[in-house]
């Protein structure tokens, strides 16, 4: 009796190894992803006063966003209107009821709006209200301020429906402060970053002390997305070397939350980890084909911070625990796009090949691929 053979199924593949050191590729990535897509920069907890103000760089601009007199936070190209001199050249800091230009002295107001232009008077055909600080848009969720450099933005539910889950709220987090601002500067593509994050096939390797607590990423799983999460091991109340904690639930959770572990990758450049008695959000920037910033914050209720006996480190160290072995197998797979051996590129194991979905939405806004292939 004949025997009929197994259907031979094609690997699912990564990208081509070029997509993650070629210039030209990333330099397209910049513009037709990065620059049109809602990006995070921060969160309002660091500008808190009127005329606090930080710079982002996105896509080659740099960005200020600055809280005005009125507390509205807003987003402009860093950029005088006179002659192009950078306004701010410090990454972060506090101005009073303008932002003057070195260079010439224009000076705007908070709201972008030019106030002052020596010796333009002079000229009949000057109008100041047409040369106020050019706008960014800007759109605040959940505490997390995003920009956009698209002339027509479309929502930031339609990039990350994510964003509309019914749980994120109850984390409270634009409440929420920073007790500690982690700042690593990766030798990786920010596609091999994302990839990373998106799967835990490595955890048991990678991650020996976060696979202990939580018995899903030992098995390889990939859970802990914001729809179910993923649970601790017994005796484990939240994510850190010993599994305790001395902090209580954040306030707004729900009993089936105080056991659990929630991510969201929010494309391009969001990491948000929401743990029990604390959040992380992590933002990317990608700075070259082979180097991307992270920014990570370790979050914190202000009640809780409060206290006399507040002692983030534990929550702190774990964390950055995580991201250093992160980072460095990161590192590792940038170390070989460039070879020979990767010009195909690779192969997506079964908890990997969800991926794919990324690698193909890259494409698709690099053009490579037609919409809803």
């Amino acid at each position: 009796m004949a025997t009929v053979a197994p259907a031979v199924t094609q690997p699912t593949r990564t990208l081509p190894g070029h997509y993650y050191h070629d210039p030209g590729i990333f330099a397209r990535e910049q513009e037709r992803i990065i620059a049109t897509s809602w990006n995070c920069v921060g969160h309002v907890g660091t500008i808190v006063a009127p005329g606090a103000y930080f710079l982002a760089s996105l896509a080659g601009e740099s960005i200020l966003v600055v809280r005005g007199r009125d507390g509205e936070i807003r987003a402009f190209y860093n950029v005088c209107r006179h002659r192009a001199s950078r306004l701010c050249t410090e990454e972060r800091g506090q101005v009073h009821a303008s932002i003057q230009c070195r260079y010439h002295a224009w000076t705007y107001g908070l709201d972008g709006r030019l106030i002052g232009a020596p010796f333009m008077r002079e000229d009949p055909s000057f109008d100041p209200s047409q040369l106020g600080l050019v706008p960014v848009n800007l759109h605040i969720w959940e505490g997390l301020i995003f920009v956009n450099l698209s002339e027509h933005p479309g929502s930031l539910a339609e990039q990350a429906p994510e964003t509309t889950h019914p749980r994120v709220p109850r984390y409270g987090i634009a409440g929420l402060r920073s007790a500690k601002t982690l700042i690593d500067e990766v030798k990786s593509n920010w596609k091999l970053v994302i990839a990373n994050y998106q799967e835990c096939a490595h955890c048991a390797v990678v991650h020996p002390e976060l696979s202990a607590k939580v018995p899903d990423f030992k098995a390889g799983l990939t859970t802990g997305g914001i729809d179910d999460g993923a649970e601790f091991a017994d005796g484990v109340k939240t994510l850190t070397a010993s599994g305790a904690s001395n902090r209580s639930p954040l306030p707004g959770l729900m009993p089936e939350d105080h056991h659990r572990y929630y991510g969201m990758m929010l494309f391009p450049n969001v990491f948000l980890d929401m743990h029990p008695d604390y959040v992380v959000l992590a933002t990317l920037q990608a700075v070259a084909p082979d180097h991307t910033r992270i920014v990570t914050d370790v979050l914190f209720h202000p009640d809780t911070m409060a206290r006399a006996d507040f002692d983030p480190s534990d929550a702190i160290d774990f964390t950055n625990l995580v991201n250093q072995q992160d980072w460095g197998v990161c590192e590792l797979s940038q170390s070989g796009v460039a070879s020979r051996a990767f010009r195909a590129g690779g192969i997506y194991g079964p908890h990997e090949r969800h991926i794919r979905h990324l690698d193909d939405l890259v494409l698709e806004k690099l053009g490579e691929l037609p919409p809803g292939h």
